[in-house]
């Protein structure tokens, strides 16, 4: 069966299946099946499952057989999509129109997907225990795992995709503007001109006194010459068009984040590009959001937080730059100037997605290098060096953020993309960063506490404690650390359940030792039933864009069982 196709049914089902009770296992000459009921339509599919997983996200593969009487028939993966698309649209009476929109994307990440799978022989980040930054960042080779149509992108055609996207480690030269002081917008909290710093770090070449030079993405700067404010400036000689320059960068897991392993600094461009769930341009609140960002870290709440755990570190974006045309923003042209920690020191730094990531090429992930390395060099088990490595996480990279988030009610946004963790030479967490300075959450009852930085916390997202929490828990909880317990368990060396119980112990010692949280949330991850999922196929069933919608319609949400629930309780967060 073609891989692509493999990989594609897998994160479209469990995409579906996500939340739902509507299936079981089977067996099946002498093979295990997932039957899955789809009742409007009064048909039963059988999936072939290769790994039943406690949290949800099953290992799925052909074949898949339509249930007719007492016979069964071979069907293929486009029959699955339209079997379970009109069964969302009988049940959900959603418009044809989206159905088609939607399907149209499927089509284009199974076509990305086809032309990674073909172009890529082996996958070395996903099975060596020893990863440098860059090449774990093109391991996500499937993408999102629980996301319908990972591999979507509709704007660059095939050559670009080869040329752009991580997976194939390519390395390009930026595109430069050279730009009139009146026509930026920028602002920075580096102690160095912007001048200075892309001279030093970008193009090593003297840059006129009175001239910005403005970074951008290859495909995005073709894309400003079209635009008429562009060529106006043009025109004036306000802007002048110098092209490709410089030191060369390479696409980083998120496509629009270069980096460049001898510069001190990452660039997180626009770029007018549909990637996933929305076109990845850098807005002008996000640009506030930045500066804001990195102030918080010079706070005392944060050096607080630092003095605590000193291992995790954020990854600031201190810096940026905008054209303006006529004193409006051209926020197509903002490139954010984003801190690089892995210059001169990139070794063995992964972020969770790529930890997580399956192995396309043959069973398993990246902890099947990682665990049995750390037992040889424990002299242990693989089922306890599992259990020590875990552990270890939570204290690495999980910890730091519970406690913030119960201390001062500031949430950062970790999904798997965006948490990384740097690894012994025995390959045990020994580090972790949080990047994206556009995921910081606070609520509203703590934010009137901090009454001398309101000037930085009117930039954060804000929600009362309720909404906050859910946020944070379907992104730190459900995102990031049932993904490493599920990756965990695929990976053959502990079971899922086991991992569970290790976090409920984790929540259960905290409880007995924070005496000075502002909220129970400890308490809310042991004795509620369910946790917040987003919903990414509904999300795409609805056409929702996540970074131009408000906060609280930017996504949609249903609840999973909670592998942590202890007991209920009539107490709120």
């Amino acid at each position: 069966m073609n891989l692509a196709l493999n990989l594609a049914l897998k994160s479209f089902l469990n995409c579906y299946l996500l939340g739902k009770d509507n299936y079981s296992v089977i067996k099946h000459e002498a093979n295990d099946y997932l039957e899955i009921n789809l009742p409007k339509l009064g048909v039963i599919l059988w999936v072939k499952l290769n790994y039943y997983s406690l949290t949800s996200r099953h290992q799925l593969s052909f074949p898949v057989y339509q249930l007719s009487g007492n016979t069964h028939k071979l069907i293929d993966f486009w029959q699955v999509i339209d079997f379970v698309l009109e069964e969302l649209r009988l049940s959900q009476n959603l418009p044809i129109a989206n159905l088609i929109k939607f399907r149209e994307q499927i089509e284009n990440s199974l076509h990305n997907q086809e032309i990674t799978v073909n172009n890529i022989a082996e996958a070395n980040g996903l099975t060596a225990s020893d990863v440098d930054f860059a090449l774990s960042e093109a391991s996500l080779l499937s993408g999102h795992q629980l996301h319908p149509s990972p591999k979507c992108c509709f704007g660059f055609n095939g050559e670009e995709y080869l040329k752009y996207y991580p997976e194939f480690a390519n390395t390009f030269h930026l595109h430069y503007f050279l730009v009139s002081p009146d026509c930026v917008h920028n602002d920075s909290r580096i102690n160095i001109n912007l001048n200075g710093l892309i001279d030093n770090n970008l193009i090593s070449q003297e840059i006129p006194v009175d001239k910005y030079l403005l970074p951008l993405h290859p495909w995005q700067a073709n894309y400003l010459l079209s635009l008429d404010s562009v060529q106006k400036m043009l025109a004036n000689r306000q802007v002048i068009n110098l092209g490709a320059l410089g030191k060369k960068f390479q696409a980083t897991s998120s496509i629009r984040t270069v980096y460049c392993k001898d510069s001190e600094y990452m660039l997180k461009l626009s770029l007018n590009v549909m990637i996933t769930n929305s076109v990845r341009m850098n807005q002008a609140r996000e640009l506030d959001r930045a500066i804001a960002v990195t102030e918080f870290w010079q706070t005392d709440i944060a050096n607080e937080f630092t003095q605590q755990y000193p291992f995790f570190m954020p990854i600031k974006d201190p810096a940026y730059l905008c054209l303006k045309y006529d004193g409006q923003l051209i926020e197509e042209s903002a490139v954010l100037i984003r801190d690089n920690p892995f210059y001169a020191n990139q070794f063995n730094v992964s972020c969770i997605a790529a930890l997580c990531q399956d192995n396309p090429f043959e069973m398993g992930n990246c902890f099947n290098a990682i665990i049995p390395k750390l037992a040889r060099k424990l002299n242990v088990e693989d089922s306890a060096a599992a259990q020590i490595w875990f552990k270890r996480f939570i204290e690495i990279a999980i910890e730091p953020l519970i406690w913030l988030f119960s201390h001062k009610e500031i949430a950062l946004e970790a999904h798997q993309q965006n948490l990384l963790v740097k690894l012994s030479d025995d390959g045990l967490p020994i580090a972790a960063y949080y990047r994206d300075s556009q995921g910081y959450y606070i609520s509203e009852r703590q934010k009137t506490e901090f009454m001398p930085f309101q000037h930085i916390f009117r930039h954060f997202a804000l929600g009362d404690s309720e909404f906050v929490a859910h946020h944070f828990s379907y992104y730190l909880i459900c995102n990031s650390l049932i993904a490493v317990i599920n990756a965990l368990g695929y990976a053959g060396y502990i079971d899922e359940a086991s991992l569970s119980d290790i976090f409920i112990e984790f929540l259960q010692d905290k409880l007995k030792k924070w005496d000075k949280c502002v909220n129970k949330y400890l308490e809310y991850l042991l004795t509620s039933k369910v946790l917040p999922m987003k919903d990414n196929l509904a999300t795409r069933l609805k056409g929702l864009d996540e970074l131009t919608a408000p906060l609280s319609q930017q996504s949609v949400y249903l609840n999973i069982k909670n592998p942590f629930y202890l007991g209920a309780s009539n107490e709120s967060i």
